[in-house]
């Protein structure tokens, strides 16, 4: 079966139907992701991203034309178009040429594409400050996604805790999508934002821990989750990352003794920030690896923090 699965993946159209297919589900999520009640910008960023990522930006293009006109074919969904069919347009040219730009000249491609709305703005100073605000959410969503594809095309490897943290950002802008999406009262949102969390404490320390965790959880809130899910997961993802040189069961347990305290300080255990039983099958997902292949998997995600954990180890041995 494993060789059967191998050779399979190891075909050269298979692969890249895989990959139009990942593609293509990437940009219907966030074309249908809405911020802070009637802000779309993950769209134009997701075809800004692939594209100068070296991802099919036909692909990206399509899954974002499916997500937006899913929700409606009203004139306002229409016009949130523009900028990524402009991106679309640019970077197909931009291919044709041969030119080869970094990843900064997308933000400018994005900021000039996003330009092209103002002329179906009001002009009010409430039209530009809204504007401005879904500018500078265009351009972090810009750079987590570029960030992350980087990232997963080199197989998960992360060279610092700020492309763990881009990552995590950008697995948790495709995560609104699942908002009120629930099984038996089970929310995945939920679970796996905390999966995000506790395993970039276990990777990588208190600090991206904390970082991840914050970063996550604010995403989500501007997605319309509640506040208090960003300062569980922040606490969650400190507490697991600094009892991570103690081992798994104990970083586990870090995720739920964050969400209990920042439970307790918001609503007096009246309302949990994450449900109990989606923060228990979070942490489950961490001890239950066995230990050599959490170690593997942490290696492989980021090296150069696990051979400082190394190095530290054989100190306190000596």
């Amino acid at each position: 079966m494993k060789e059967t699965l191998q050779r399979w993946l190891a075909n050269r159209m298979v692969r890249i139907a895989l990959r139009w297919a990942a593609v293509i589900a990437a940009g219907f999520v966030l074309g249908r992701v809405n911020l802070l009640g009637g802000i779309m910008p993950l769209g134009a960023a997701w075809v800004a991203a692939a594209g100068f990522a070296g991802l099919p930006v036909t692909a990206a293009m399509l899954g974002v034309l499916a997500g937006t006109l899913s929700l409606g074919a009203s004139l306002t969904y229409l016009s949130i178009l523009l900028p990524p069919s402009l991106l679309f347009f640019a970077v197909l040219v931009m291919q044709r040429s041969g030119w080869r730009p970094k990843m900064g000249m997308g933000a400018l491609f994005l900021l000039a594409a996003r330009l092209s709305l103002l002329p179906f703005r009001a002009l009010l100073i409430y039209d530009i400050i809204r504007f401005c605000i879904e500018t500078l959410l265009a351009m972090g969503g810009y750079f987590a996604l570029y960030q992350a594809v980087e990232s997963f095309r080199r197989g998960l490897h992360f060279d610092s805790g700020q492309q763990m943290m881009s990552a995590a950002m950008a697995l948790s802008m495709l995560l609104i999508g699942l908002d009120g999406v629930t099984i038996a009262g089970f929310s995945p949102q939920y679970m796996l934002a905390g999966v995000l969390t506790l395993w970039a404490a276990w990777v990588g320390g208190a600090p991206v821990g904390a970082a991840c965790g914050l970063g996550v959880g604010i995403v989500l809130s501007l997605g319309g989750v509640d506040v208090t899910v960003a300062a569980a997961l922040g606490a969650g993802g400190l507490i697991a990352g600094a009892f991570q040189p103690t081992g798994r069961l104990l970083c586990a347990l870090g995720l739920l003794l964050g969400d209990i305290i920042m439970t307790a300080w918001t609503t007096l255990f009246a309302q949990p920030a994450i449900p109990f039983a989606e923060a228990a099958a979070a942490s489950l997902t961490l001890v239950l690896v066995p230990t050599p292949w959490a170690r593997r998997i942490a290696k492989r995600i980021m090296p150069s923090q696990m051979e400082k954990e190394r190095m530290r180890e054989l100190k306190l041995a000596k």
